[in-house]
């Protein structure tokens, strides 16, 4: 008890807050506590503030936790993943991630997780991945050759801009502001250098300030004054006595001595040319290299702006509008995405064609620098889906039709995405179960693709329990049948399985990247 006495005295554990704030602003650092003392090891431990100390752990919990290619489909189903670029939910079976957090934790403490060891794998929680490390794994779990992540790489075009001044260019991008300040820069430096140039009577000004001095220089040695009155006017005679006398002078003039020097300069000129009605500023060198020096710099220092016609403007001050040529993204294009609905879609071929649609809108957005996305969902009827997670929504079964659909595309893409401004694709995602008829299906491609489109896809998905057979399904065998100069437009691929993908991916657009 003793020992913890020391520590209340002033300034101590029993000092009230305001005291203690008073004497840190004093300089006076306030005794210890035991308070101070357990904090210093428990709620602040030595490092910056703020920082979190579980980066390692939380790196391991990651990698612990990495969804595997067999959770991948269930990832593309569950989350939006054409336009949102924020978090993508993970189900992962390990708890929460471990977060240290300063005054709930031991030192060296961490959050606990949700679960413990040996629960049932089934009690799932969800944890978070960044989008780009979701294309990663989506990449990586589809084991995307090298050859397809290279047609991923962004396709540029020359585009011309305008990036600044310069001093060369065609007449057509001068630019007649900087030109005009390049014109007033180069009088300025040419008035400050010949100021004399820029006086519409440099003579007479500089004669004005010489018969003002000896005015002033007279009446203030007490002697009679050669003229009657100042021809240049100033505010402070005696400013202007000792201005007009140190001017241009390298160390400062005695005034007097100057002064008396031009009296005497100036009587003698009288006494030897009795007729003369005025003593020139030239009758004494020094004098009248002091009276220049000071007019020059009146002008300098007058707002007065040399004109056009003073300074006329030469071929150095033109300056014109610099074009870069840069590479970017090559304009803006569309997709439309077209999704077969139907009840026979259901489980895992939706998770294809969701993955199927992110691989084309991935590889647009690389060509493209601005991507617009049209969703249209159809079974017997179609439909525009403006949200994602209502796109991959089964409707009811029944027969397939794909001409509404194609019809929906054409007067969309006219009404809203004219040709003239927007490259055209469509990717047509099916089981192949189509029922409009073979001459049909191919009329509606050939009118797509005639609109035009630039492109379009079709990727028939049956699923691996319908059996591995390679005979295409009704929507294909019509495609087949399309007329050589729209096939060229037309990609066309069967797929089982999530791990088909890249394949099928390559082979839709391989024709469009060699004519790209």
């Amino acid at each position: 008890m003793v020992e913890k006495d020391k520590f209340q005295d002033s300034g101590g554990e029993n000092t009230p807050r305001k005291s203690k704030v008073r004497m840190r602003s004093e300089g006076i650092n306030p005794p210890l506590t035991y308070t101070h003392v357990l904090a210093r090891t428990v709620i602040n431990p030595p490092g910056p503030p703020n920082k979190d100390r579980t980066g390692p752990d939380q790196e391991r919990f990651k990698e612990r936790n990495r969804p595997t290619k067999d959770k991948l489909p269930d990832i593309i189903k569950n989350n939006p993943i054409f336009d949102d670029k924020g978090k993508i939910k993970v189900p992962i079976t390990g708890g929460e991630e471990p977060r240290w957090r300063p005054g709930r934790d031991g030192k060296g403490g961490g959050g606990g997780g949700a679960g413990k060891p040996g629960e049932d794998p089934a009690d799932l929680t969800y944890g978070e991945m960044t989008y780009e490390e979701f294309l990663k794994l989506f990449f990586d779990g589809l084991e995307l050759p090298f050859m397809l992540k290279k047609m991923l790489a962004q396709t540029e075009v020359k585009t011309f801009k305008r990036r600044g001044i310069t001093n060369q260019g065609p007449k057509a991008r001068i630019n007649k502001m900087e030109s005009a300040k390049a014109r007033l820069k180069r009088a300025i430096v040419m008035k400050n250098g010949h100021p004399e140039e820029f006086c519409e009577d440099f003579a007479g000004k500089c004669q004005a300030v010489f018969e003002s001095y000896l005015y002033y220089a007279a009446m203030d040695s007490g002697v009679d004054s050669i003229f009657e009155a100042p021809s240049y006017e100033v505010l402070d005679e005696e400013k202007f006595l000792i201005a007009v006398a140190n001017a241009g002078a390298e160390f400062e003039v005695n005034e007097y001595e100057f002064r008396a020097a031009a009296l005497l300069a100036a009587n003698l000129y009288l006494q030897q040319n009795p007729d003369a009605k005025s003593v020139p500023y030239t009758v004494n060198a020094v004098l009248a290299e002091r009276v220049e020096n000071f007019v020059k710099e009146e002008i300098r220092k007058g707002t007065d702006i040399p004109s056009v016609e003073q300074v006329p403007f030469h071929k150095s001050d033109m300056r014109f509008g610099r074009i870069e040529e840069r590479m970017e993204p090559d304009s803006k294009a569309v997709a439309f995405l077209v999704l077969d609905r139907s009840g026979s879609m259901a489980g895992d071929a939706l998770a294809i064609a969701k993955a199927f649609f992110l691989l084309n809108i991935l590889f647009l957005r690389a060509k493209y620098k601005n991507l617009a996305i049209v969703m249209i969902a159809h079974d017997a009827h179609a439909e525009r889906i403006a949200d994602e997670k209502n796109f991959y929504k089964i409707e009811a079964g029944g027969g397939t039709v794909s001409v509404p659909a194609y019809k929906m595309t054409i007067e969309i893409a006219d009404a809203e995405f004219s040709s003239a401004g927007w490259n055209r694709y469509m990717f047509h995602a099916t089981d192949g179960d189509l029922f409009d008829g073979d001459e049909v299906i191919r009329n509606w491609w050939t009118k797509i693709i005639e609109t035009p489109f630039n492109y379009c896809g079709y990727l028939e998905i049956v699923p691996s329990a319908h059996g591995n057979s390679n005979a295409w399904s009704l929507g294909g065998r019509a495609l087949l049948g399309l007329k050589p100069a729209i096939a060229a437009h037309v990609g066309m691929a069967r797929v089982s399985s999530l791990t088909d993908l890249p394949r099928a991916f390559k082979e839709i657009l391989d024709k469009d990247r060699v004519k790209s």
